[in-house]
């Protein structure tokens, strides 16, 4: 199922007065990074809210709303997902991260969501390789556009592996009860011979 983006406008400057959260009176206040944050995400939610993709559910990109202070850029990151209506639940899956403070960003490449998500859902990744590369790239526009320096993850999260124990099995409790007979055994077989040699003598 082919994303549908819209078009719109041509990039914002992120970091002004006014932006995509629109009057700012009865709104929390918020730090300057963190304020920066919050008008990249509205920004981009706003740019990706009808682009929906996949079946199972459908999904479109949700960008994590920053938190009212990023304690100087130390929470600045926030997370890009695709995600079912509602911006969470069920299909909800990780394509990347973006941080303000350090104009840096991550993207995911298809074979890595797709990998994390059969890990997770335990079921393929419902979301064709065309719309999401398309959308992929027009956040790298967007964010190459705000100066930020992007990189891309392209190596699939290997499974977990069990581990095994190198310790030896406890001996169990069957064998146990045999060593204990077998000694029972032999105690009463040297107690016999033991009389029958005092007898003879």
């Amino acid at each position: 199922m082919a994303a549908k983006v819209t078009s719109g406008p041509g990039p914002a400057t992120i970091g002004g007065s006014h932006g995509p959260s629109g009057d700012m009176t009865n709104q929390p206040k918020r730090t300057m990074v963190a304020q920066q944050a919050l008008q990249l995400s509205d920004l981009l939610n706003m740019r990706f809210a009808n682009a929906w993709m996949g079946t199972d559910p459908p999904k479109h990109l949700v960008v994590q709303a920053p938190e009212e202070s990023t304690e100087g850029g130390k929470k600045a990151r926030q997370a890009i997902t695709l995600a079912p209506q509602g911006g969470s639940g069920f299909g909800t899956i990780m394509v990347g991260w973006l941080d303000v403070s350090q104009r840096r960003a991550e993207l995911r490449t298809h074979p890595v969501v797709a990998d994390l998500y059969a890990q997770r859902y335990h079921k393929p990744f419902d979301v064709a390789r065309e719309p999401y590369d398309n959308v992929m790239r027009e956040i790298q526009s967007m964010l190459s556009a705000q100066s930020f320096q992007i990189g891309v993850e392209d190596k699939p999260h290997a499974a977990p592996v069990a581990t095994i124990s190198s310790r030896p099995p406890p001996p169990s409790s069957s064998g146990g009860k045999g060593i204990t007979i077998l000694l029972g055994v032999l105690a009463v077989l040297a107690v016999v011979g033991l009389g029958a040699f005092i007898l003879l003598h």
